[in-house]
């Protein structure tokens, strides 16, 4: 099967922390086919806690620092590159989770901190509208794209449950076609999901 796995900290086996991947498999064995593109999550758990820190590595890697530096003022920003450079404390994750976290920091909810994992997300959830126009990812999955076209849309004043919804849209249009190709291809037969749910303590 294709499976999509948008999840939250997993150990890949490459040493790094998984979770939002595509994956080709069976009982047996698996292949890694495709991946978010990974950021660093500097400070171990604070980064599960403080989104805004999932948001900070995102807009870098979009090339959109100076954008970070507005949002986040009083955060200690230059520490964590700094870490980051240096890869002290601070491995490589492709979590969706994450992602998810960037996302909603982005958009003011939670950006400082979160009581439980997932809260953010569920609220940037909630949040969506449905049915909106999916916001682009890579052919790789990259989300720099999306990054990009999210703040252009909050630059112009787009309402915060648009966003939200193209956001999720994005997400998992991105995820659904190279599954399908891999349908249609007949190197799979058919698509599992999985992934953490979230829930209040």
């Amino acid at each position: 099967v294709a499976g999509i796995i948008l999840d939250g900290l997993g150990l890949g086996t490459d040493g790094t922390v998984w979770g939002g991947e595509l994956l080709l498999g069976d009982y047996l064995s698996f292949e890694r086919i495709a991946h978010l593109t990974p950021v660093p999550l500097v400070g171990g758990d604070r980064a599960q806690r403080e989104p805004w820190r999932n948001a900070l590595f995102r807009l870098d890697e979009a090339r959109l620092g100076d954008v970070a530096d507005d949002l986040f003022p009083d955060q200690p920003r230059q520490i964590l590159r700094q870490a980051a450079a240096s890869e002290v404390n601070a491995v490589a994750s492709s979590s969706a989770g994450r992602l998810f976290d960037a996302v909603a920091a982005l958009l003011g909810i939670h950006p400082d901190n979160q009581s439980f994992e997932g809260e953010a997300a569920m609220a940037l959830e909630a949040l969506a509208t449905i049915d909106a126009h999916p916001y682009p990812f890579g052919p790789d999955l990259s989300p720099v794209p999306m990054i990009k076209a999210l703040m252009q849309d909050m630059r112009g004043g787009v309402p915060i449950p648009d966003i939200a919804g193209r956001f999720h849209a994005g997400l998992a249009e991105a995820f659904a076609r190279p599954a399908r190709e891999l349908i249609v291809s007949g190197r799979a037969g058919g698509v599992a999901l999985s992934g953490g749910g979230s829930h209040p303590p």
